[in-house]
């Protein structure tokens, strides 16, 4: 079964990685000069224990977002970065829609300017997909993916 993967990133998610990548390296270098030192104490001991638990957890959160997407396979796409109805067969999609708020505006709130797929199914529902904070290009070419799968599998 062949699978192709579509990576979706959000460029909010990715400056908040890198700002916790570089706060966890740079607060790293401060507990290593200080345990390096010799005059480490109980306290750096627990720190550095602690920063630690923090470039664990920023590693983690950069390799979580990056493998965001679509798995595309030959009868179906799959969303992995949302945990339940994730799962759109093509052969039930009659059309596709996109959602994006490009409009200024300062009553918004932040969750009102995500990007959602909307999938007309043939069974008279809609299903939506929010993909989250993505550039109107990225949502753009995940569409055109989608719509390419879909006609192959007509």
């Amino acid at each position: 079964m062949k699978k192709d993967f579509f990576r979706i990133i959000s460029p909010f998610s990715v400056f908040i990685a890198a700002v916790l990548d570089i706060g966890s390296i740079w607060i790293s270098v401060f507990v290593i000069k200080d345990l390096a030192s010799g005059n480490a104490d109980t306290m750096s001991i627990i720190f550095a224990v602690m920063v630690v638990f923090a470039v664990i957890l920023a590693v983690l959160f950069t390799k979580e977002i990056f493998s965001n997407g679509i798995i595309f396979y030959e009868d179906r796409c799959e969303f992995n970065a949302i945990d339940n109805d994730n799962v759109i067969y093509y052969k039930d999609i009659e059309s596709i829609e996109e959602y994006k708020d490009t409009k200024a505006s300062l009553r918004k709130g932040f969750t009102e300017r995500s990007s959602l797929i909307i999938f007309n199914l043939k069974s008279d529902t809609v299903h939506t997909i929010n993909i989250g904070f993505t550039t109107k290009r990225t949502l753009k070419k995940a569409i055109e993916k989608i719509d390419d799968y879909t006609k192959k599998n007509e």
